[in-house]
């Protein structure tokens, strides 16, 4: 998804017509869901990250 809400130069646009319009509603959860994705692959990438630190830490433990 790319692009701005579909609120930019909409016709039918009013104070608080986020509550009651569909388009907006489908491009809030695809948002939602994307930034959902972003926030899961982070602490993915955290846990690699941390995970690859101890290993390290415990062989060079180990070879002292």
């Amino acid at each position: 998804m790319k692009g701005q809400a579909p609120c930019k130069d909409c016709e039918c646009r009013t104070v608080s017509c986020h509550a009651s319009c569909e388009k907006y509603k489908v491009y809030r959860a695809e948002l939602d869901e994307l930034k959902r994705q972003r926030e899961h692959e982070s602490e993915h990438a955290g846990y690699c990250r941390n995970l690859r630190l101890f290993v390290f830490k415990k062989s060079r433990s180990r070879e002292r």
